[in-house]
């Protein structure tokens, strides 16, 4: 006779772990998968979107949830909980993303997220930019465009995007 093993085990490796964020002095659990409406749900409006992107359906029939929308579905299982608990909507939105990225990158990403550890690595990468290098960083239009030949031209080192047509064209 085969030994099955107990099926929450089975279902919590599927699924993943249950997620337990603090706020307000209260924790709140969230499954620890995406809820299957909200997987299809987006995985509809992804097909629409690349169908709109090959011209097989106008722009119009593609209807995207706003930004609090999606926060809202994100955590809809402790909505009701969190209103209670008087948790405030940047609160609200930092659950949500924590959510978001527990579902789609793993637990270290989300709380490398949660605890601040990925805005402090932006923000000292930023301020990384702002130090003075020794180089010019400096430069007119004129100069981050391609050189066509003639008197060499330089780029800087910090603009990496291209100059547009209209600035181009009145150089």
């Amino acid at each position: 006779m085969p030994a099955f093993t107990d099926v929450s085990d089975f279902l919590t490796e599927v699924n993943g772990e249950p997620l337990d964020l603090p706020v307000r002095g209260r924790v709140f659990r969230f499954s620890g998968s995406p809820p299957m409406a909200q997987v299809a749900e987006l995985r509809e409006v992804q097909r629409k979107l690349t169908a709109q992107a090959k011209g097989e359906i106008p722009a119009t029939t593609v209807v995207i949830p706003s930004e609090d929308e999606f926060y809202d579905r994100l955590i809809a299982e402790q909505a009701e909980q969190m209103a209670a608990a008087g948790v405030t909507d940047a609160e609200k939105a930092h659950v949500a993303l924590t959510v978001l990225i527990y579902y789609t990158q793993g637990a270290a990403a989300a709380e490398r997220y949660w605890s601040g550890q990925i805005h402090k690595a932006a923000r000292e990468a930023n301020q990384g930019e702002a130090k003075p290098t020794g180089k010019t960083t400096t430069a007119s239009p004129k100069a981050t465009r391609p050189s066509t030949g003639g008197t060499p031209t330089t780029k800087s080192s910090r603009s990496s995007r291209p100059t547009s047509a209209a600035t181009t064209e009145s150089n």
